[in-house]
């Protein structure tokens, strides 16, 4: 099942997102040539780079994130950490990518950097009256990126007991 998500998503990427993954690949790989940047990896289907900006962002299906983050072991990031959660929320913005195609950069994209960016409506969740995610472009990537986030966690085995030799 996961070869069959991971075919989906990169068809999806390289064909009905192609406008905004030919950026993300060219601001990828402006930051491998020329940004001295050695952070990167992959997480999920995504390919993550990390840059000298204080935000993270995504295009298509690459995710930029912070140069706070530690990009140590992306596959491995416990769940419920600072890290994870804007891992996971980027990702969402990856999905959205892959879902909206042509419309991501106008539906998603614009209204995104217009929130976190324009002084007036940056204001409202910087001063903490209105959550980040509160806005529907967030709120949707991040409910993208925990729905996604199950298929990629590793199964944790229980078992019942030595005596009873028998798992769960």
């Amino acid at each position: 099942m996961k070869i069959f998500f991971g075919i989906l998503y990169y068809t999806l990427q390289w064909t009905f997102g192609i406008l905004q993954n030919l950026i993300g690949f060219f601001m990828w790989l402006g930051i491998r040539l020329f940004g001295r940047e050695d952070r990167h990896g992959r997480f999920r289907y995504a390919a993550v780079t990390g840059w000298k900006n204080g935000g993270s962002m995504a295009m298509g299906m690459f995710i930029f994130v912070s140069r706070y983050i530690p990009l140590k072991d992306l596959e491995n990031e416990q769940p419920g950490t600072y890290e994870e959660h804007i891992l996971s929320h980027e990702y969402g913005h990856t999905v959205q990518s892959a879902v909206l195609g042509p419309l991501y950069l106008s539906v998603i994209g614009l209204p995104s950097i217009v929130w976190c960016n324009f002084p007036p409506a940056a204001k409202r969740w910087k001063s903490g009256r209105k959550e980040y995610e509160s806005f529907y472009p967030e709120k949707w990537a991040t409910r993208l990126g925990l729905r996604t986030e199950a298929r990629h966690r590793k199964p944790v085995v229980l078992t019942t007991g030595e005596k009873d030799g028998v798992s769960v």
